[in-house]
């Protein structure tokens, strides 16, 4: 029995130590000053002791046996262990504590029931009912319709309706029937209908890396049957008008879809609810099935009271969009920006195929997007003899493939790794005439090359190296040399002062030259040509 301490003060100051190293796993040593320290501690280093110990199964089991034994504080963190120690295998030990005397043992009890998994919900819900309109204390009446959100179900709302208290358990009992009415929704199927084509245009936000505007405009100006209003919004963001979200796949450059809900919305004059529910029939056109949605506070943190009020609101005016944070197709962004509101509606769960053929990776490799990019600066010409000097999981190539016809295709690479998971890609792709070896970009002479796509290794991206810079120095001469006159040399290129200096000596013009953010660092996305 846990009576009394054992250990000397300095071996519980010592676990105090270890509790602050997130990655401390405690030994079979450390499971009896533990065990005294939860007795003793604060109600914070309890919480890491109870977090640190439920992966030990010798102390779970102790605190099994011996909880309903302890005083208080002991006997409620040592039911709280169990909790979160056994699972769904504590449940016949926390139906007990749910009726002990300690109110704070009840409180662990229910909480703990609350996250059952297993058949047993079905009587931990049965228990959580019968003993919720009985309990006199408000923070454990609060536990048990927490718990019964987490688990009920539809018939629950009836328990829980028939709680009373202050402001704070009405706002649990309608977070707990939201949490119901999630649980209910989800046997009902949902998707995001991107196939369909809606009679009426709306406004897209397609957001691609910073400094591919640009370029992802081009590709929508130039493909047939886009909405139109094309316009380059700021960094990483071009709008347009679509009647479908499939039609925006003929743009290979962009990263993500938002449909824009509001726009520059003044924040003192903004009733969010409104606004949100207002989405509701386009919401409604391109989903099948329940609109389940989630509110996305950009740069703001959970904001979880506010969140609950949303929900409600948006519920009030719009019955059937369901608030559901877990299993959503929709995600509700809400960005403040200096004093004015945007709301956009970003689909999660669709089926974007653009890049399917994507089976095989390597470390350092393109983003497709990024891959797509390259091959657009490049350009397309039908007689292309085209080589990826730095083919990675050769993404560039399948991108150019794409684009058109083009005489043949050559990738290689010094790693046989890139090159197996480059023929996957391209195999997945369908990719014909193209071929793949292993060779050094700065001595390999490739015949009648026209065009040349690549994406090296960059110092930040891999293993760093003092002599990048000379590598890439000596490649890209080679690679200009080899080049028939007029052909083209895309790339991404992690030093352009250095690199320009080097083309231009082997009498290359330069025909684009882009800023693109390469998540965490700028590089330059350049076009040359051979004079």
């Amino acid at each position: 029995m846990l009576v009394g301490p054992r250990f000397h003060m300095s071996t519980l100051d010592a676990i105090r130590g270890k509790l602050s190293d997130p990655g401390f796993t405690p030994g079979r040593r450390d499971v009896g000053p533990m065990l005294e320290l939860l007795a003793v501690a604060d109600e914070d280093v309890a919480t890491k002791v109870v977090r640190a110990l439920s992966g030990v199964a010798v102390a779970v089991e102790r605190a099994e046996k011996e909880w309903a034994g302890a005083s208080p504080p002991l006997r409620h963190r040592l039911v709280a262990l169990v909790a979160r120690g056994r699972g769904d295998a504590g449940g016949p030990t926390l139906l007990v504590a749910l009726r002990d005397a300690d109110p704070r043992t009840r409180k662990a009890a229910a909480r703990g029931l609350g996250r059952l998994e297993g058949p047993s919900r079905t009587e931990a819900g049965a228990a959580l009912r019968d003993v919720v309109a009985r309990e006199a204390r408000p923070e454990v009446t609060r536990a048990i319709v927490e718990a019964l959100g987490k688990i009920g179900s539809a018939g629950d709302d009836a328990a829980i309706d028939r709680v009373e208290g202050d402001a704070s358990t009405s706002r649990v009992q309608r977070e707990a029937k939201r949490r119901i009415e999630r649980t209910a929704s989800r046997s009902t199927p949902s998707r995001i209908a991107a196939e369909r084509v809606l009679e009426s245009p709306f406004a897209v936000e397609l957001r691609c890396r910073e400094g591919l505007e640009s370029i992802l405009a081009s590709e929508l100006h130039e493909s047939a049957g886009q909405g139109g209003g094309i316009s380059i919004d700021h960094a990483g963001r071009v709008l347009m008008q679509a009647r479908s979200l499939r039609e925006l796949t003929v743009a290979r450059t962009w990263s993500t879809v938002a449909l824009t809900i509001y726009r520059g919305i003044d924040v003192h004059d903004a009733d969010l609810g409104s606004l949100i529910a207002s989405a509701a029939p386009l919401l409604r056109s391109l989903t099948e099935g329940i609109v389940r949605w989630r509110v996305e506070w950009v740069g703001a943190g959970h904001r979880r009271a506010a969140t609950g009020e949303l929900g409600d609101r948006v519920a009030a005016l719009a019955p059937d969009l369901v608030n559901d944070p877990v299993a959503s197709d929709w995600e509700v962004e809400i960005t403040r920006e200096r004093g004015k509101l945007h709301i956009a509606a970003v689909p999660k769960s669709w089926d974007d195929a653009r890049f399917s053929y994507r089976v095989a990776d390597v470390p350092a490799a393109s983003h497709p997007t990024l891959a797509a990019a390259i091959a657009r600066a490049g350009g397309a010409k039908n007689d292309d003899v085209v080589w990826d000097p730095f083919v990675g999981s050769g993404l560039e190539l399948v991108e150019r493939a794409r684009m058109g016809p083009y005489r043949s295709l050559l990738g290689t690479d010094t790693d046989e790794r890139a090159l197996v998971a480059a023929r996957k890609n391209a195999n997945a792709a369908r990719v014909r005439d193209v071929h793949f070896e292993i060779a050094d970009a700065r001595t390999f002479r490739p015949r009648a090359v026209t065009l040349v796509l690549t994406n090296p290794p960059m110092g930040r991206r891999v293993q760093a190296s003092p002599r990048l810079d000379e590598m890439l120095a000596s490649a890209i001469a080679n690679i200009s040399s080899v080049l028939l006159p007029q052909g083209r040399f895309a790339w991404i290129t992690p030093n352009a002062r250095a690199t320009n200096r080097v083309l231009e000596k082997a009498r290359m013009k330069r025909t684009l030259d882009l800023v693109v953010d390469m998540r965490g660092f700028a590089a330059n996305l350049q076009c040359w040509t051979r004079l």
